[in-house]
């Protein structure tokens, strides 16, 4: 049944040997491999995204640019699921405690949560130089982009002017000469964008 004041519902299998619904039975132990498995990709991505190059000489300046954003994204994200990380870590923590409390072996897994919270101190240490480091590309990337953006934006109003101005928005062209010239304008809008 549902947990009193929470909205975690509890449920035990049938036909399962009672120590399957312990706290050292298969569920409790199959849920400590998920976490750990999943904050160790979820450490293993963000270390090896942060530790990347964001620019390189022999890249384009699109991979360069993506590289850089790839890298500020994952930095971000040490932030951002900074709680969600550390919780994942303690619970494992603390379920693998009671384990070496009622005497079961959890070496492997032991090995395995130190090897992440090694991890994950390493990525919270360097995440900081490695924001300092590329604050110089941000910034050049920042002015590109903005610069990028009123160059799109002057084109789009340019474009825009030119259509509420043609030739076939006026109902004097009469419809037959309104749509040719509505073809003629498509096809160089395709040419244009070719």
């Amino acid at each position: 049944g549902v947990l009193r004041g929470s909205g975690i519902m509890a449920s035990f299998e049938e036909f399962v040997p009672r120590s399957n619904n312990t706290m050292t039975g298969k569920t409790v132990t199959s849920t400590l491999h998920e976490d750990l498995n999943a904050v160790g990709n979820l450490l293993n991505l963000i270390a090896s995204a942060i530790r990347e190059h964001p620019h390189s000489d022999d890249r384009t300046d699109l991979q360069n640019r993506n590289g850089l954003v790839s890298v500020k994204e994952h930095l971000n994200m040490i932030n951002e699921r900074k709680e969600e990380i550390n919780f994942l870590l303690d619970r494992s923590e603390c379920i693998l405690s009671y384990f070496h409390s009622q005497g079961v072996n959890n070496g492997p897994q032991a090995s395995v949560l130190h090897s992440h919270r090694t991890t994950w101190d390493d990525v919270q240490q360097e995440g900081p130089r490695i924001a300092l480091k590329i604050a110089p590309l941000v910034k050049a990337q920042s002015a590109r982009t903005k610069s990028d953006i009123q160059n799109y934006e002057t084109t789009v109003r340019k474009y825009a002017r030119g259509v509420e101005t043609a030739d076939f928005m006026r109902y004097q062209t009469g419809v037959d000469s309104a749509l040719d010239l509505l073809a003629a304008a498509c096809g160089a809008f395709e040419a244009e964008r070719a």
